[in-house]
């Protein structure tokens, strides 16, 4: 076969083999229960995955923000 035919190693993706198995139903059910938090995201990549910590403080955040013990602005008649 010419050598043009076949893919070089560069341009082929490489994937990163696992070092442990991942459950796909505690995947789910931690994206369906925490998801706001991120929690699915911590499972699959651990403490490092910056879009994990990404959703949990965006939540917080958000919950910060529409918090019941803010003041209410003063009304004007």
């Amino acid at each position: 076969m010419p050598a043009a035919s076949q893919p070089s190693q560069a341009s082929r993706p490489t994937a990163v083999p696992s070092t442990r198995s991942r459950s796909k139903l505690v995947t789910v059910a931690l994206a369906f229960l925490f998801g706001s938090l991120g929690a699915h995201r911590f499972y699959l990549g651990g403490l490092r995955d910056q879009y994990g910590w990404l959703h949990l403080l965006a939540t917080l955040a958000g919950a910060v923000g529409v918090a019941p013990w803010q003041p209410k602005p003063a009304r004007r008649h």
